[in-house]
Order: structure tokens, then C-alpha cells, then sequence
């Protein structure tokens, strides 16, 4: 590992400018002395380290990797940052990626974060704590299908204090994957997406304009479901209704199918 680059805390807003590059990292050689994770930690740290402990052939490299930042809190952090030519293997199974640049752009009230890669590209615009954007997503999931999920466990997780008067939190984001093959062989083996997969989500805690849009050219499940032209659309015209749009060219189910 090498790292350069200088920062600045003579001002409010302090600034970041670094240099790295990390030739190898072995994570279960990091972690190797301590004592095996219960499984049923909530702790993140915890779950991090467990899980580096079930693969202990994690590999992770990269060419380059630098940051121009400046804010006074992670909130307003405005600049740009990359990595260049990323090996990460786990499982006897390799991902490579050639570039990867994180913009963070934030206004008065609100961020917006964009993410550009060979395998990805993202924009989302929030005032959600960047922590809480995970649950913000699965809350869409269960405000219109939570007859068919199961029981959701809270999991000692505390949701944000309500936004301010005449404000609303507010979430949106829009991605277009590439070539999401590589890291879904090695983390969800099961699962295939095809090339120009998008997806559209827009919600907010009063759920009074929600969207959600998915366009999967191809998509599949453990090599027994294929599907082939799949666009959903769902369009808010109620509290907790959505009126909804489904399109699928083809189906196959039991065989593996060339479309």
C-alpha cells in the first residue's frame, strides 16, 4: 500500500487531495486473529469481518486509486473520486474492472451522488443519511408488497428524526448496468442479468408521487427461469396504491432457453 497527497484543515471547509495504489490485500489475514463472528451480529463492522472469515481467499488490488474532496462533514463532502484498474477474487472466481469515479455533488438541501464505471452508471439524489438509503429502498418494497414479503424484523434499526417543517425526505435514483455478470458470478451465482439492464425508483416519506420503472433485456434464475424484454412500470395514483405496467417478450421456465 502507498499513499500520498496532502489535507487542509485551515479553513471550515477542509480539503482532501490523495494518491493511492495497493499492489495486494489479503482481508482474512488481516482479521486472522481474531475469534470467529456469531452469525447473528448487527454490528456492520462484525458482519464485514464474518464474512471475510466464510471466504478466506479474498483478494482485492488496484492501480490507482486518488480523491479531490472538501466539506466540513460527510453531508456537504462535494468532489470527485477514483479507482483505476481493480482485480477483486473471492472463491476461486475473478472480477476486473477498468475505471470507477464517484462525483459528489452537494446543494443547499439536498446531494447527489454519481457513479460511473465500465460495469455501472448511477445518479441518486437524496436528503436521506447515505445509511439510511438501503432501508429507504426496501420500505418501497413493503409499502406495496408487504402482503407477499416476509415479516420484516427491525433489527435495533432507528429511523432518521422526521424531516422539517415544509420539507420532505426524498429519494431518487437512476442506473444502467453494462456488464453486471462478473460480480453477480461471485456474489449471487444465481442470478443473471443481461446487458443495458435500467432501473428508475423515486419515492418520498409522504409516498405522494413514487415511481418505480425496471427494464431487464434479459434475466434469468438458476439457469430454470428465462426471461427475455421484461419492463415493469409502477406509478403512484394513491396512498399505498400504485398503478402498474408489465411487459415480458418471452418466458421459459425448466429449460435453458437461447433468446
Amino acid at each position: 500500500l502507498a499513499v500520498s497527497g496532502d489535507v487542509n484543515f485551515a479553513h471550515k471547509r477542509k480539503e482532501y487531495n490523495l494518491e493511492a495504489s495497493i499492489n495486494h490485500i489479503y482481508a482474512n489475514r488481516i482479521f486472522a486473529h481474531l475469534a470467529p463472528i456469531d452469525s447473528n451480529t448487527k454490528d456492520g463492522m462484525e458482519k464485514f469481518i464474518r464474512y471475510v472469515q466464510l471466504h478466506p481467499e479474498i483478494f482485492l488490488a488496484f492501480e490507482s486509486a486518488g480523491c479531490s474532496l472538501s466539506g466540513s462533514n460527510l453531508r456537504d463532502l462535494a468532489g470527485n473520486i477514483y479507482i483505476d484498474n481493480i482485480e477483486y477474487q473471492q472463491d476461486n472466481k475473478t472480477f476486473q474492472t477498468d475505471r470507477l469515479r464517484v462525483a459528489l455533488l452537494p446543494q443547499e438541501d439536498y446531494q447527489t451522488i454519481r457513479f460511473t464505471s465500465d460495469i455501472l452508471n448511477a445518479t441518486l439524489t437524496t436528503n436521506h443519511k447515505l445509511k439510511e438509503i438501503p432501508n429507504k429502498i426496501i420500505d418501497i418494497a413493503y409499502t406495496y408488497c408487504g402482503n407477499l414479503l416476509p415479516e420484516r424484523k427491525n433489527n435495533g434499526h432507528v429511523d432518521e428524526e422526521p424531516s422539517e417543517e415544509g420539507s420532505t425526505h426524498f429519494l431518487n435514483l437512476e442506473a444502467t448496468a453494462y456488464e453486471l455478470e462478473p460480480i453477480l458470478n461471485i456474489f449471487v451465482p444465481s442470478i443473471h442479468v443481461g446487458e443495458n439492464a435500467q432501473i428508475h425508483i423515486r419515492t418520498d416519506e409522504r409516498h405522494t408521487d413514487d415511481l418505480i420503472s425496471i427494464n431487464l433485456p434479459t434475466f434469468s434464475i438458476k439457469d430454470k427461469a428465462f426471461v427475455n424484454n421484461f419492463d415493469f412500470k409502477g406509478k403512484q395514483n394513491d396512498a399505498g396504491k400504485m398503478v402498474v405496467d408489465a411487459t415480458v417478450g418471452h418466458i421459459l421456465i425448466g429449460e435453458k432457453g437461447n433468446f
